[in-house]
């Protein structure tokens, strides 16, 4: 579900979550994941989702890892922007409207296969104390996700997953 604004700002943020209501008409709940951009943290967005029936759990600062949205803008730089140019930025922009009209359903199987929620398995003594960097990073961004680190004994015997 698209629409397009002129610009991001927290005023067409509610008028996105209203639009996205309006498609979910019986849902009771409906929950959105996003990063922490200043429009998405505003007063005025907090305010219109606390009223709505929009939640809104925010992804943690500084991982884009942890957003497909991501994987997904990196296929679409690989097939509009990389190694070209545009003279204009309405051929810019409509190169990337026609990527995601068109070409993303040519692509299909490129883009199964790489947006995806698999994640990396580390080297276990890296792991142990990745876990640890990374619970103190969610706990300092007040993340949504846990992770919990495994005893220092049993990191030889154990693996974490990261994204």
């Amino acid at each position: 579900m698209t629409r397009d604004y002129d610009k991001i700002n927290s005023e067409n943020i509610i008028d996105f979550f209203k639009y996205v209501e309006s498609c979910y008409p019986k849902a009771p709940r409906i929950h959105l994941f996003l990063d922490q951009g200043p429009y998405h943290k505003s007063k005025e967005t907090r305010e219109y989702a606390e009223n709505s029936r929009i939640v809104i759990h925010y992804l943690p600062t500084y991982s884009p890892n942890l957003n497909p949205i991501e994987r997904l803008w990196k296929i679409m730089h690989e097939y509009v922007s990389n190694n070209r140019f545009y003279l204009k930025g309405k051929d810019f922009t409509k190169a990337v409207k026609y990527f995601f009209e068109n070409t993303v359903h040519e692509i299909k199987d490129v883009i199964q296969s790489r947006v995806t929620d698999n994640f990396e398995r580390l080297n276990t003594q890296f792991s142990f104390w990745l876990s640890i960097a990374f619970k103190i990073l969610c706990w300092r961004n007040s993340a949504f996700i846990v992770l919990s680190s495994p005893e220092y004994e049993k990191a030889q015997a154990t693996s974490m997953y990261l994204w």
